[in-house]
């Protein structure tokens, strides 16, 4: 299931943690993705703590949007995603997952 997904993964997650009005913690994480380097496809996983609009997209080094994975809302828990850089060249990459006003970056790095 998902949660061996989450601990089968190398690298490390990072985690937003907010307090609700109702004292509930809520959390928001993304993982580095795998294989990195990849070549030509990569997988990230994310954590998304409750139903919300969800943007994970991919930026060059120079900060230009390249790909959008995904852009739609989706439910709670952990969610995978493969990114099939074929035509793109090698190099640095940055995904940015954005949800509810939370936004969590990372780097990727194509090498063929």
């Amino acid at each position: 299931g998902g949660a061996i997904l989450s601990t089968s993964l190398p690298g490390s997650v990072v985690a937003v943690h907010d307090d609700n009005e109702y004292g509930r913690t809520t959390s928001f994480s993304l993982a580095q993705n795998y294989p990195n380097p990849f070549n030509p496809t990569t997988a990230i996983s994310y954590h998304v703590s409750a139903a919300s609009f969800v943007e994970l997209k991919i930026f060059d080094i120079l900060g230009r949007e390249i790909a959008t994975l995904v852009n739609e809302k989706l439910s709670p828990g952990l969610h995978k995603t493969v990114w099939n850089a074929v035509n793109f060249p090698s190099g640095v990459y940055f995904y940015r997952l954005q949800t509810d006003g939370k936004r969590l970056t990372r780097k990727l790095l194509l090498v063929k």
